[in-house]
């Protein structure tokens, strides 16, 4: 969508405001994940006139960065933002990176949480198969584990020491 973007004339300037190609600012919404976005009619026959389009989501973020890196946009998995704040879209906080990259560019409290979420959904996904029988002690110690930022196969682990577990194990 950005390649289209581009080629009907939408701009971005170095603040991450998005321009109509009349020059007027594009109205923006967010994703259901707070990313600015708007979305991009595309000719379904690539003609421009006279024929039926179809609208294609294109996120603000993505926009800036192919206006920064061209083409090297294309090779890499995601955009950041340097800041961890999604609406900001400004040229100096949009840089190309690999997942792990943008792990560790969280804040430590934001890394915590999503490790803490992540942790608690799959141990919650091994109980919803009747892989987990844990008693209300289990659960407090797996909270507090989980809070500390430890991964599912520590906190299984401590709750049951005594036991070789794996990956593919599941505690009774």
């Amino acid at each position: 969508a950005v390649l289209q973007a581009s080629r009907r004339g939408f701009t971005i300037d170095n603040e991450g405001v998005v321009y109509r190609p009349d020059g007027s600012v594009q109205k923006l919404s967010k994703t259901n994940k707070g990313y600015l976005k708007w979305a991009v009619s595309i000719p379904k026959d690539g003609k421009s006139s006279g024929s039926s389009c179809e609208s294609i989501p294109l996120k603000v973020h993505q926009f800036q960065a192919y206006k920064k890196f061209g083409d090297t946009f294309f090779d890499v998995p995601l955009v950041r933002h340097l800041d961890d704040i999604k609406t900001n879209n400004n040229i100096k906080n949009i840089e190309l990176g690999t997942h792990r990259s943008n792990f560790l560019d969280m804040s430590e409290e934001k890394r915590n949480k999503f490790i803490t979420a992540g942790t608690k959904a799959s141990l919650e996904a091994r109980k919803a198969r009747g892989e987990l029988n844990l008693t209300n002690k289990d659960k407090k110690k797996i909270d507090r584990l989980s809070k500390k930022g430890e991964n599912v196969m520590a906190i299984c682990r401590a709750i049951r020491p005594n036991e070789i577990i794996t990956s593919n194990s599941s505690i009774r």
